[in-house]
């Protein structure tokens, strides 16, 4: 564990982004524009905004593109709710409410007393009711466990600490926020896979091998835009500042984290196809391993899709180098990446 230093990135540094392993080709859900559009429905609904500026740099963040590039074969509606919980947790700033909605019942005299309480209860509220009781359970779970790890998370942030690469991980793979969404794949594709998930041990590792693969992707493509946020909570920074790497073999150490981590996801992919394809429902196991492989896919989709994210080059195209500019520069392409909460969740 080392003291973060006061710059992470000087501007002008440069390194080379490799090609990022993804097995799996990168499609956007079709019914996107109507996803988008439900979704800003009930963000002006519910979500409480200062102003009409406010409201509009929100809706920028485009969160609803997020959820239909990692779910681009799931049922509009579906993905309309996952966006909505996405646009509600990466906006909540105050730790109380957070406890609160993922910990607590959502009473209507709470509800009514906080600026996101309706938002909580209705979007909670829904998923409850239209999810199956194991699908509900796992995710809501994942979302608490989320929780925790925030604020381990943060308490490296107060103190400004890096720590070592095991215990960056260890955190990160749960406070990225990924877990849920894996639950999610199941709700999008109208599944209920609760029974199968307590008997196959395989099958609970593939969604950590796919957050593995996903959180890793995350890092790279942030990079940069955290750096010159003061945020150095990334794996590439332990990389960096506390086993000694240079700038670009963090970048290629953490490729080569990410390729290994595709290569396992194909072979126990593999596996899980053999197994349960002269099963009941064997069509439907097929989907829900093809969405697991476009999940990832999603997650390292090249292009300017968002305007919370940063990267260097998109993957899927000849390696190149990258330019440490400030953010907001044209100067490097833009990939998805989940909006970091920094110190939100410990106030």
């Amino acid at each position: 564990m080392t003291h973060a230093p006061s710059r992470l990135l000087t501007p002008g540094d440069r390194y080379r982004l490799p090609l990022v392993a993804c097995s799996s080709v990168a499609k956007v859900n079709s019914d996107y524009p109507t996803i988008y559009e439900e979704n800003a429905a009930w963000v002006r609904e519910f979500l409480p905004f200062p102003d009409a500026d406010a409201q509009g740099r929100m809706l920028e963040n485009r969160y609803p593109l997020w959820d239909s590039l990692v779910y681009p074969t799931g049922l509009a509606q579906r993905v309309v709710d996952s966006s909505c919980v996405t646009s509600l947790m990466f906006e909540v700033d105050d730790v109380a409410l957070l406890q609160q909605g993922l910990f607590g019942e959502i009473a209507d005299d709470w509800a009514a007393g906080h600026p996101y309480g309706p938002a909580f209860s209705n979007i909670w509220g829904r998923l409850e009711d239209r999810m199956p009781h194991g699908v509900y359970r796992r995710y809501r779970e994942d979302w608490q466990d989320w929780f925790g790890h925030t604020l381990e998370e943060n308490v490296h942030r107060r103190r400004h600490e890096i720590p070592d690469l095991d215990t960056y991980l260890d955190i990160r793979r749960v406070s990225v926020g990924l877990r849920p969404y894996i639950v999610a794949i199941e709700y999008v594709l109208d599944l209920d896979l609760t029974a199968l998930l307590d008997r196959d041990r395989e099958l609970n590792e593939l969604k950590l091998l796919a957050v593995e693969h996903a959180m890793l992707a995350n890092d790279l493509f942030s990079y940069r835009w955290e750096c010159f946020q003061g945020d150095y909570f990334n794996a590439i920074s332990p990389l960096l500042h506390v086993h000694r790497r240079t700038l670009q073999q963090a970048i290629d150490d953490t490729c080569l984290r990410i390729a290994a981590a595709d290569k396992k996801l194909g072979e126990l992919t593999s596996r899980l196809r053999t197994r349960y394809a002269s099963t009941p429902g064997a069509g439907r196991m097929a989907a829900y391993f093809d969405a697991i492989g476009l999940f990832c896919a999603g997650r390292t989709r090249p292009a300017g899709t968002t305007a919370t994210a940063t990267a260097g080059t998109a993957c899927g195209r000849a390696p190149s180098p990258c330019t440490a500019t400030a953010p907001g520069s044209t100067a490097n392409e833009h990939a998805p990446t989940i909006r970091r909460r920094g110190d939100k969740a410990e106030r």
